[in-house]
């Protein structure tokens, strides 16, 4: 008989112990499931959005734009960049380094916005 009570009380902890596992995997399998549930939506959005990208409209890149006003149009890229930095300003961009440069060049009033040695865009 104390044969049988050792054995159900081993049975009995081994049947605690995986009922505990046993919830330790459908805790871990939820919160999988509730990341593999978002990670789904948010592809669903990336997706969505590559669709609305790869339209039939052509576009053309403001590379190829600069490219066709040099070679085609005939426009000198050098005097171009020296009336947008005039020597004036780019010896202040080597002191700065980055900010807002206001330019009069050509009767035209305009401002660099400077980031780190680069001119990364112009504004009236």
């Amino acid at each position: 008989m104390a044969h049988v009570t050792h054995k159900l009380k081993m049975l009995q902890q081994r049947r605690q112990a995986l009922k505990g596992e046993l919830a330790t995997v459908v805790t871990e399998w939820q919160g999988l499931h509730d990341h593999m549930q978002k990670l789904r939506t948010r592809l669903i959005g990336v997706e969505r959005e590559i669709t609305e990208c790869t339209t039939d409209t052509v576009v053309v890149s403001e590379h190829a734009m600069v490219r066709y006003m040099e070679r085609v149009l005939g426009y000198d890229l050098d005097v171009l960049t020296a009336a947008i930095l005039p020597e004036k300003i780019l010896q202040q961009i080597q002191v700065v380094g980055s900010g807002e440069f206001p330019v009069e060049s050509c009767e035209k009033k305009f401002v660099l916005i400077v980031r780190k040695n680069v001119v990364v865009t112009v504004e009236v």
